[in-house]
């Protein structure tokens, strides 16, 4: 039962995959001859550089070959053929590392001059526009200027921090960080900006609402006794007010200038209450009512995972949610709008998740249908502790599921 679940949700993936225009790879039924992939190639250019590579790696006995996220990724690199400064032919590959043979490659491929080691995460950026970051990235290892061919509008003091900006950052999150930095911010709060999707995340309201993404790191950046755990929180309550026209608090002149911290948090804490109480309706039915509106969720079944021994034993689960009542009681015990979700888990774009230690609500979670694991939060939207992750990371490899990096 639990291998056909695991087939149906693959099979799902795979399909969603083809539907975005996304990597859609397959395995060789000869597992000795690796993986091999079948592409919709672009030009009859763009298959030559993609077998001259292939070949060239099935030569040198690389492990990229049965890899599949990294084989993956190089197909994108061979995308962008037109753009090689080099022959791969002329490649020397150390050590046997996927992960270092692929940063060989795509340095050897595309890189006139240094670069920051964060570039080299645009290959695994997961967004709609990685085409434009992949250019940039591409323009700059050439010999563009940073701060003539940026895709988001940087200052020359901000360009100098970004290109500062350690290696586990993406591009997108370094140049966010770069423009909250510059505004003033402290360096202790860049956890909080890096995990608020409203102000870090390229794929929520990445065309809109530039300058109020601006005058919202500002504001942010002048609170120095503000928890970041709280940025989120606030972040979703202003964006909600200026743009989500349906929504009861909707105020398209609203400003962030000359609003005390805590004037804002009492009016994030109401809305979050009645986002919880009166939410699609909640008010209007009873318990019983709740827990008739279902949905199928994700065929993965339920999880446990015990640590300790005796006295010390804790049991770990990961239990879905599939009832708008067991949503409303997840988003009322944990003081989050964990009941906003509903619409999506009924269609099946996403599903949610009640992390539980011993019983204990310790995080709520959410996976979309195509296997990625994108946040993960405990009560009042605070970061899950390093214990949670280590829990989190062997459920989605048990469940081959992939964590995306806003999970923190």
């Amino acid at each position: 039962m639990a291998n056909r679940l695991k087939r149906n949700r693959k099979k799902e993936a795979e399909r969603l995959w083809k539907e975005d225009a996304a990597n859609l790879f397959r395995e060789s039924k000869d597992k000795q001859k690796g993986i091999e992939i079948n592409r919709e190639f672009k030009s009859s250019e763009h298959k030559e550089a993609w077998e001259r590579i292939i070949g060239f790696l099935k030569k040198k006995n690389s492990k990229i070959i049965k890899d599949k996220h990294y084989l993956n990724q190089l197909f994108e690199v061979t995308r962008y053929y037109s753009n090689f400064i080099r022959n791969i032919e002329e490649i020397c590959l150390p050590g046997k590392s996927p992960k270092t043979h692929f940063l060989k490659i795509t340095n050897h491929l595309f890189v006139k001059y240094p670069i920051p080691a964060f570039f080299n995460n645009v290959w695994s950026f997961v967004t709609h526009t990685k085409g434009e970051w992949v250019n940039w990235y591409i323009q700059i290892a050439q010999g563009a200027s940073p701060y003539k061919t940026s895709p988001i509008p940087m200052t020359r003091n901000q360009v100098k921090i970004f290109m500062g900006s350690p290696s586990s950052m993406t591009p997108y999150e370094a140049v966010r960080v770069a423009q909250f930095l510059d505004l003033g911010g402290e360096k202790i709060s860049i956890p909080g900006i890096i995990s608020t999707p409203r102000l870090c995340n390229p794929n929520i309201n990445i065309a809109v609402a530039e300058d109020f993404r601006i005058e919202m790191m500002r504001w942010l950046s002048q609170q120095n006794m503000l928890d970041n755990h709280q940025y989120i929180n606030i972040c979703d309550w202003a964006f909600t007010k200026k743009f989500e026209t349906e929504d009861e608090i909707y105020q398209p002149n609203f400003t962030m200038k000359g609003r005390t911290t805590n004037r804002i948090l009492r009016e994030v804490n109401d809305w979050h209450f009645r986002l919880n109480l009166y939410s699609h309706n909640a008010n209007q039915l009873t318990k019983s009512q709740m827990k008739e509106v279902v949905w199928s969720g994700d065929p993965t079944e339920n999880w446990y995972f015990i640590t300790g021994e005796k006295e010390n034993e804790r049991k770990w689960t990961m239990n879905q949610i599939k009832n708008m009542l067991d949503l409303y009681e997840e988003g009322f015990a944990m003081s989050h709008c964990a009941i906003s979700y509903k619409d999506s888990c009924i269609s099946g774009k996403t599903s949610i998740w009640s992390l539980r230690c011993n019983n204990e609500r310790k995080a709520t979670i959410e996976i979309m249908r195509d296997g990625r694991m994108t946040q993960a939060r405990k009560r009042f939207n605070a970061r899950i502790t390093p214990k949670e992750m280590s829990v989190l990371r062997r459920f989605a490899a048990r469940k081959e599921y992939q964590m995306s990096q806003y999970v923190r």
